[in-house]
């Protein structure tokens, strides 16, 4: 297999460079596609009839894909929106790799061992279907192994556990959908066993639902070398050269009902401005499943409470507060063990209709884990800054988790109006009805600070009685949610005040 075919030599009769683009795309020419019988049996052929077989031809953005790892970049990153063959051409880079470098080590690591075992099962396909492939390949599925005869190389396939992944020395590292690794421990241990052999890594995934995540937060840090934007698509090199960022995505404030637009985040050939049509109008297709995984737009499902379709059109770059303004209202919910602690100032720029600012200055301070408890003084350094930057500005605290007494604190040192609100659910409910037609009216200016977004998206809504509902985690191990709870807190008295100017006697301390 290392020597290369007439069917892999240019139209002047030279041969073409193995382990180059070019030689990859003639490799895969020869390859095959499952077959669709069912399609053309829709379409009047008689069931005995055969479709005949369609090669597998690399399309240009597949190309664009690939270059950066024949290039010798040690880490690409592809996120894609689904039905874009990720999985296709990952099955067809690792069984080139494997027939052409020698001694190959190839690793297809994936969230679990179902999801590692369906790109297996694609190779092994495309093995059984091509006759060179099975001379100088061995299917070993029931150890999830692809062996190659002439020298033993393999590809092998195995879930992000860590304690699987710990010790492997790659040259070849392909990562499925990394959106859905719980942690990117596995990513780490891979990526360290390179240097034995000189390896790669090419992770493939479409759009995550946490853009605090692990991988997402390795997104932000990547499109900070955003070089080149076209469309939907998205170049980002890091100036070392050791890791390319590919990405097709649209924006949440972009028109998803714009099909030309959407189109141009699925470059694969057979998806058509038509076919989107289709899947856009089919009664089972949910906005929140559109946006993240046809438009490649980071969001959760359709029961979040906030989508990141309505949140993202609220940024604003540079979202601060005037240091000193009057007004100001500090939202305060405390955790000191496993939630988090967040202090969220807000301010109104409008009292009819009421339109607020988030300062780009909140602090989220998270506890330390093991069972330890969040740092008093840490919280307390917190609020002093902010004191300093707002002194006139009103803290708004619930009574609980210690509440009442930072509360009385806040007063007898600071000299600040605190006014204790406690999160009972009617009062809560009046609060995320306000946010959300803040959010829906775009009349809340974000900074887009990433773990505060998290927060925000993260919630979703409970009944309260029969016509209310309140921001609640999906679980209570879900992400967290206090710096919107904190947000809403304080909305909630922006909107209290600008409605009777008058201080809201039972919830002041001491006033």
């Amino acid at each position: 297999m290392a020597t290369v075919s007439a069917a892999h030599r240019p139209a002047d009769g030279g041969p073409l460079e193995p382990l180059t683009v070019p030689h990859f795309a003639a490799f895969c020419s020869r390859l095959t596609l499952p077959p669709k019988a069912k399609a053309e049996r829709r379409r009047g052929e008689p069931r005995a009839t055969r479709p005949a077989p369609q090669p597998l031809l690399i399309e240009p953005f597949q190309k664009t894909i690939v270059t950066p790892m024949f290039d010798g970049v040690a880490e690409t990153f592809v996120v894609l929106p689904k039905g874009n063959a990720k999985s296709m051409l990952s099955a067809a880079l690792a069984l080139y790799h494997l027939c052409f470098v020698d001694e190959a080590e190839v690793f297809v690591l994936a969230a679990s061992m179902g999801q590692a075992r369906r790109l297996l099962n694609m190779a092994a396909g495309i093995v059984r279907r091509s006759p060179v492939l099975r001379r100088h390949l061995d299917l070993k599925l029931g150890s999830f192994e692809i062996r190659a005869k002439r020298d033993g190389g393999y590809l092998k396939v195995l879930s992000s556990d860590p304690d699987t992944v710990d010790g492997i020395g790659p040259t070849l590292c392909i990562c499925d959908e990394l959106h859905r690794w719980p942690t990117l421990e596995a990513y780490v241990l891979a990526k360290e066993g390179l240097d034995k052999r000189g390896g790669q890594i090419i992770a493939i995934s479409t759009a995550g639902e946490d853009e605090n995540s692990a991988f997402g937060r390795m997104r932000k840090t990547a499109l900070e070398h955003l070089q080149v934007r076209d469309g939907a698509f998205k170049y980002a090199p890091a100036p070392s050269g050791e890791f390319v960022w590919l990405e097709w995505s649209l924006d949440p404030a972009d028109d998803l009902t714009d099909f030309e637009l959407v189109k141009t985040a699925n470059p694969l050939k057979q998806i058509t401005v038509e076919s989107l049509r289709a899947r856009y109008e089919s009664p089972g297709t949910r906005l929140a499943w559109w946006a993240r995984f046809v438009c490649g737009i980071w969001t959760r499902d359709d029961e979040a409470a906030i989508s990141a379709m309505l949140w993202a059109p609220c940024q604003v770059d540079h979202c601060r507060i005037p240091d000193g303004a009057e007004d100001v209202v500090i939202g305060v919910d405390f955790g000191w063990r496993r939630d988090t602690t967040a202090l969220v100032p807000v301010w109104g720029l409008h009292d009819d209709p009421l339109t607020v600012r988030v300062d780009e200055r909140l602090k989220i301070l998270t506890p330390p884990g093991e069972g330890k408890s969040l740092s008093t003084d840490e919280v307390w350094a917190e609020i002093r800054t902010l004191s300093a930057i707002w002194p006139k500005a009103t803290f708004v605290i619930d009574p609980n988790a210690e509440g009442e007494h930072v509360g009385q604190r806040i007063e007898n040192e600071l000299r600040h109006k605190v006014v204790l609100q406690a999160q009972d659910p009617s009062p809560m409910a009046d609060a995320a009805s306000l946010v959300m037609e803040l959010v829906r009216e775009r009349r809340i200016d974000h900074p887009g600070h990433l773990e505060y977004s998290s927060h925000v998206l993260a919630a979703y809504l409970k009944s309260v009685g029969a016509s209310k509902q309140r921001f609640v985690k999906k679980t209570d191990t879900a992400s967290p949610i206090d710096a919107l709870i904190a947000t809403a807190q304080a909305v909630r008295r922006l909107k209290v005040v600008a409605d009777d100017p008058g201080p809201v006697r039972p919830f002041v301390i001491n006033r």
